[in-house]
């Protein structure tokens, strides 16, 4: 491939911070206020670091599993096999479909809050399939306009973080911070909360082969939009709790810092309004690409023949978009937002999801890494098993206190691997006697 379609190192780190940084930091820093208060700031730093061996993981991928293409579905099948390469791959869509569900109601919620506007309000759900239905619609559009969509969004998304971080250079008013022990100690519990916002870090091994220096600068690129996303991240929400308070963060929302500006009166409106509009449509550009993603994902299943009825799913509409599979995920994220609406839930099998997608690849290049006798690659393996057993662990809990009950909510997770391993088997079967 010629060096000029190649992609430079901060190109690089770019695309992946466009990936990381979204709605995510806007939901999750409210949602931690509520756990913990003035201290809630420092779950970044924890999530952080319970990452920081999944994030070795994914680099080390890049390295161990040379070759053309990368991401999960490739680096499961060849470091265990083809079955554990699609629970992997269908593991990743489960997650990010709870991820769907997830903005589907924050954004239903930020619109039932707009003044006059009672229908968002009175008619939840309604409002909730109403956003599917248009995203869907947007979904099978052509993807030059859907790429332009998203390049607006990409810019709004990163000015409230912005304005925060340069208030808070500006002044740094860390005195009024009060955090209290109890705080503290509740700050495990804004785990599941906090890491919704990092996903995303690994979508950097799908595109190692296109990247200048291949797999080695696949790595650089990795750590690199991961420990900029900490800074910003950690940065955002201490310039918030300085500014409003854990308690102010916690009842008014992130959308509402403007208020603590100090200006005067027109002003404040002005940059309320402004800042209300940014975060809100960076929601609503995250839950369409987020959408885009997943079907894209069950398109790439479905032209490895690994679902039935594979060529029937692929068919495409006039802008080459897979019409059937844009309508099958519609249906399942309205029977998820149907089933449940709590959004510390929703986050929670969203994380064990995606975990346990981790922990497949972690096992694939635990088991890899041990073949080629890579006694690093199997250390920082057991590391990265160990930190996908605390986030599994701490995001199950957040589900409900009770067992039964984490065990019903936990269902569409559950029965949604079954239904996957039974499609594949069935696709593999009917491929087997063609």
């Amino acid at each position: 491939m010629s060096s000029h379609t190649k992609i430079s190192f901060w190109s690089g780190v770019l695309m992946t911070l466009n990936i990381i940084i979204g709605a995510g930091v806007y939901v999750s820093s409210q949602k931690m206020a509520e756990i913990s208060k003035d201290a809630s700031f420092f779950g970044w730093g924890v999530v952080g670091l319970l990452l920081l061996p999944l994030v070795w993981s994914f680099s080390y991928s890049t390295k161990i599993f040379t070759g053309e293409g990368g991401g999960f579905y490739q680096y499961c099948t060849r470091g265990i096999n083809e079955t554990a390469g699609f629970l992997a791959h269908w593991l990743y869509v489960l997650g990010y479909i709870a991820a769907d569900a997830v903005l589907v109601v924050v954004v239903k919620d930020e619109l039932a809050k707009i003044e006059g506007c009672s229908f968002f309000a009175d008619y939840g759900f309604l409002t909730s399939v109403g956003l599917i239905l248009v995203f869907s619609l947007l979904n099978l559009i052509g993807l030059q306009t859907i790429s332009k969509i998203q390049s607006y969004g990409t810019v709004l998304k990163i000015i409230p973080l912005l304005m925060v971080i340069g208030w808070f250079i500006l002044h740094p008013n860390i005195g009024t911070i009060n955090i209290a022990t109890p705080d503290l100690m509740s700050i495990r519990y804004t785990i599941p909360v906090a890491i919704f916002a990092l996903f995303g870090t690994e979508a950097c091994c799908s595109i190692t082969h296109l990247m200048e220096g291949g797999q080695a600068q696949a790595s650089k690129v990795i750590f690199t939009a991961f420990a900029l996303v900490m800074i910003l991240y950690t940065s955002f929400h201490l310039g918030l709790v300085s500014m409003m308070g854990g308690f102010g963060l916690a009842d008014y929302g992130t959308s509402q810092f403007p208020q603590f500006f100090e200006f005067s009166g027109p002003i404040t409106a002005f940059l309320q309004t402004f800042v209300g509009f940014a975060i809100l449509f960076s929601m609503i550009n995250t839950l369409f690409g987020i959408m885009l993603m997943n079907v894209t994902n069950l398109q790439t299943l479905a032209d490895k023949k690994l679902l039935p009825g594979s060529d029937a799913l692929v068919k495409m509409n006039r802008h080459h978009r897979p019409v059937r599979l844009v309508w099958l995920h519609a249906a399942v994220l309205t029977v998820l937002v149907a089933f449940v609406s709590n959004l510390g839930i929703l986050m929670a099998l969203t994380s064990l999801g995606l975990c346990a997608t981790y922990l497949l690849n972690v096992v694939a290049v635990l088991r890899t890494s041990w073949l080629k006798k890579a006694y690093v690659g199997f250390v920082g393996s057991l590391l990265a098993m160990g930190s996908c057993g605390v986030l599994m662990y701490y995001s199950w809990i957040k589900i409900h206190d009770d067992v039964f009950t984490r065990f019903v909510y936990a269902s569409p997770v559950m029965l949604g691997v079954v239904l996957g391993l039974v499609l594949y088997k069935v696709a593999k079967s009917r491929h087997v006697h063609a």
